[in-house]
């Protein structure tokens, strides 16, 4: 197989790829774009664990203490986890975490409701910027263990001191990739 050959096969498989991220990206605005404003008519999606959103809370709640929060005990008996699970149609998990805790939390102020609602009008108004904010929002995925409110909380967030360290680790992949295809061009050289 020539050099020549080689490269092509690569330019393949990089415009496929190219191709494939296009539609995923175009399939999931178009999904976007399908479910604004509405209610899906039925999802079967695996509910949060109550735990994972709690300790996302906690959190929170351990930064804004002056804040009225609704205790366990009435959080059960008015069943909300159930109710969590039927309106969180959240694509991330950073959604799911938002939604746990604007329906944990009162808010007493008109200033909080009033804000709600010009960001209501706001995304009426512009679907372009709705559309893009929902996407990246999608792109973080939704998993139920994500501890990053947890990370960014505790002590060990400081310890990125040294980002060149992850900025090589982040390259390597790439470098053993380039490292990769100019071996088997040797190799394929003396090839019969």
């Amino acid at each position: 197989m020539a050099t020549k050959e080689i490269i092509f096969i690569i330019g393949v498989f990089i415009l496929i790829y190219v191709g494939l991220t296009i539609k995923n990206r175009l399939d999931a605005l178009s999904r976007i774009r399908k479910f604004w404003g509405r209610y899906p008519s039925y999802e079967f999606k695996d509910p949060y664990e109550e735990k994972y959103l709690r300790e996302s809370f906690e959190i929170i709640k351990e930064n804004f203490p002056d804040q009225v929060q609704i205790d366990d005990i009435t959080w059960n008996d008015l069943d909300m986890e159930q109710v969590y699970n039927k309106i969180n149609i959240c694509s991330s998990s950073v959604g799911a975490e938002g939604l746990y805790y604007r329906l944990r939390t009162i808010k007493k102020d008109t200033e909080d409701r009033s804000y709600i609602e010009k960001l209501i009008k706001f995304y009426d108004e512009n679907p372009q910027i709705r559309e893009k904010c929902q996407y990246n929002f999608k792109k973080l995925g939704s998993f139920q263990k994500n501890g990053v409110l947890g990370f960014l909380n505790s002590k060990n967030s400081d310890k990125f001191s040294n980002p060149l360290k992850y900025i090589i680790m982040g390259l390597m992949p790439i470098f053993f990739l380039v490292l990769t295809i100019f071996r088997l061009v040797n190799l394929l050289r003396f090839w019969p």
